[in-house]
């Protein structure tokens, strides 16, 4: 989901948008929706939330800031 987006979610939430970036954006999302803020985060690998809105960009962020050496 692009950034714009993530934005609006959040302002609707009433969540202050400035110098937040992409994750920590969602990550108050999540917690204003009052769910856990896990997005991006090692829960990935567990993860059982198939419905969730934030699953997909949740699984590149956290995969892209993975080194190779974690997975050897």
């Amino acid at each position: 989901m692009k950034s714009s987006s993530i934005r609006e979610i959040a302002k609707k939430k009433g969540i202050a948008v400035r110098n937040l970036g992409k994750i920590q954006l969602v990550r108050c999302i999540q917690k204003a929706d009052g769910v856990r803020d896990c997005f991006a985060t090692l829960s990935v690998r567990e993860c059982s939330l198939i419905d969730c809105l934030w699953r997909n960009d949740c699984s590149i962020l956290h995969f892209k800031s993975c080194s190779l050496d974690t997975y050897r």
